[in-house]
């Protein structure tokens, strides 16, 4: 699912697909979302939508209880910290999201 941002249209439409995508993902189980997620982060002209994406799936991950932040930083192969910043993003995402449905 690689497609160049080369103006307004291509835009729309990278968007389109990515949301097509995100739902898929969203779809999965934690786990697997987080994973798929993170195969998306890997594509440069997708990377800040599926960064967002990747945080969410985190933030699901640990709420569910499924894992706590030290047991996904190992899954994942990353320190603790970095799964600390991802959830801490995926709330400020999910703040902001609540904010804009209330206005």
């Amino acid at each position: 699912m690689r497609v160049a941002d080369g103006g307004s249209e291509a835009g729309d439409r990278l968007r389109a697909a990515f949301d097509a995508e995100a739902e898929r993902i969203r779809a999965l189980g934690p786990l697997e979302a987080f994973e798929e997620s993170t195969d998306l982060v890997r594509q440069a002209d997708l990377r800040a939508l599926a960064g967002d994406l990747r945080a969410e799936q985190a933030l699901r991950i640990i709420d569910s209880g499924a894992m706590n932040m030290t047991e996904l930083a190992a899954h994942v192969g990353v320190e603790r910290q970095a799964i600390f910043h991802l959830v801490k993003r995926a709330r400020d995402i999910a703040a902001a999201r609540a904010e804009g449905q209330q206005s």
